[in-house]
């Protein structure tokens, strides 16, 4: 958006973003499969104008690096050798972009030229947003939840990233300002409450309060164990997206619908709205064997 608003990357007359995360990409096999175009006269077109320009003026945005399945990973991927230069040869004057976690872009780093990391939170950081969150005249709640955190070093360490210390803050406050104390605890309650959520928004249930998944009404529960075993077979086969016609249950609120313009047309999959909560539900399901 802030390319085309003017305003980012005006050296570059066309900027390519290449999710990582949708199924469709993956099966990419040559420089056309990279475009956006329904129409594959269009993307033949637009490569072939490309590569006559020897990849100047482009600029391939690849995010989320971190979330493609592992086989992509490999040296002998078209996606990798795209990405570190073996198979761009041809286009020596593109640049690349590439974001992940750094935990799992070690393979890249010997072809970077600039490498941009962004910090966890401190310690220090976790208090000012733990005071933001809950209210500057919260100082009663905002020493029980530090000292909840400083009592289970597991979850200290999880509010590194701003993602889990936002959901330490939301179950703190949806148990009555109390904690669990363990990894596994959190997520049990996290997952509750998106439950009970969705009961709320979204069905004549009138459950007030979970806690556990086997006081379900019958008919959430089948759904719900049928979203665990979507999450255990993701673990098996390495997948963390899912598209729309493997899902044969509603979501309960326990997945996030993406829609993005491929090369093969509009693509529309599903991914849990956490890692950890996909790794939660297929623990889960695994329990229930």
């Amino acid at each position: 958006r802030e390319w085309a608003a003017g305003r980012l990357f005006q050296q570059f007359s066309l900027l390519i973003h290449v999710s990582l995360e949708d199924p469709a990409v993956h099966e990419a096999r040559c420089l056309a499969d990279l475009i956006p175009y329904d129409s594959s006269e269009m993307r033949e077109a637009v490569a072939k104008a490309i590569i006559e320009r020897r990849g100047k003026g482009v600029c391939f945005l690849f995010d989320a690096w971190d979330e493609a399945p592992r086989t992509l990973h490999h040296v002998t991927s078209f996606l990798y050798k795209f990405i570190t230069g073996t198979s761009t040869k041809m286009l020596p004057r593109c640049s690349i972009v590439i974001t992940s976690r750094s935990t799992v872009a070690a393979l890249l780093y010997l072809h970077l030229t600039t490498r941009v990391i962004i910090g966890a939170f401190s310690s220090t950081n976790v208090e000012e947003f733990i005071d933001i969150s809950l209210g500057h005249n919260s100082d009663t709640k905002k020493q029980r939840l530090l000292q909840a955190l400083h009592a289970s070093p597991e979850l200290t360490s999880l509010c590194s990233l701003p993602i889990n210390a936002a959901i330490v803050v939301h179950v703190f406050q949806s148990l009555d300002y109390e904690l669990p104390s363990t990894r596994t605890g959190l997520f049990h309650a996290l997952v509750c409450n998106l439950l009970l959520r969705h009961m709320q928004l979204r069905t004549d249930h009138g459950l007030q309060k979970l806690e556990v998944f086997e006081s379900l009404p019958g008919d959430i529960l089948q759904q719900f164990k049928s979203v665990c075993a979507i999450a255990f077979r993701g673990i098996v086969e390495d997948k963390r997206v899912f598209e729309l016609c493997s899902l044969t249950t509603s979501s309960l609120g326990l997945m996030q619908a993406h829609q993005q313009l491929t090369c093969y047309g509009p693509s529309h999959h599903y991914s849990f709205l956490h890692y950890a909560v996909q790794e939660f539900l297929a623990a889960y399901h695994i329990s229930q064997c």
